[in-house]
């Protein structure tokens, strides 16, 4: 979560002004709109995922009550971030004015510091954050995570429209 937090409120900003937003800005501001539909399709498959390698047996079943809610709350999150990214974008293209940049900069550090500070303090009981990052600490996720991921992405169709 802390690396998807820094990409999208740290660095997807200067990567689009790098890459360049211009020439044709409005099709490649739809096509950066289009990846929040692929997003969407992928929030659950990332929690279901996350779920199966923790075995987070009780996770799924607070996901099951909470219906579509917390996947609804994660995507506007990232669909909002993403778009504060494109902003930012913007201004740093087309503005010439120092004071304008040293904003952005301050807007992106801002907003990327108190996301991470977000992801990094979760509200869980303590007990649970030790038991997780002793998890995480003995037997690094990341393969059992990507075999998961794959496991459920190919159990839900992704379409990129």
């Amino acid at each position: 979560m802390l690396g998807i937090s820094a990409h999208i409120n740290y660095d997807l900003a200067f990567a689009l002004r790098d890459v360049s937003i211009d020439p044709d800005r409005p099709s490649k501001h739809r096509d950066h709109d289009r990846i929040n539909g692929l997003l969407s399709q992928l929030v659950d498959v990332v929690q279901r995922a996350l779920a199966d390698v923790y075995d987070a047996e009780g996770y799924t079943r607070i996901d099951d009550v909470l219906g579509s809610f917390d996947e609804e709350f994660m995507l506007i999150g990232l669909t909002e971030a993403r778009s504060l990214a494109w902003h930012n974008a913007v201004l740093l293209t087309d503005t010439r004015s120092a004071l304008v940049r040293q904003f952005v900069n301050w807007r992106v550090r801002v907003v990327s510091t108190g996301a991470g500070y977000f992801v990094l303090v979760p509200s869980a009981d303590r007990s649970v954050l030790r038991a997780l990052r002793r998890v995480e600490r003995d037997n690094p996720p990341i393969g059992p995570l990507r075999d998961a991921f794959q496991r459920r992405a190919e159990d839900e169709p992704i379409s990129v429209e």
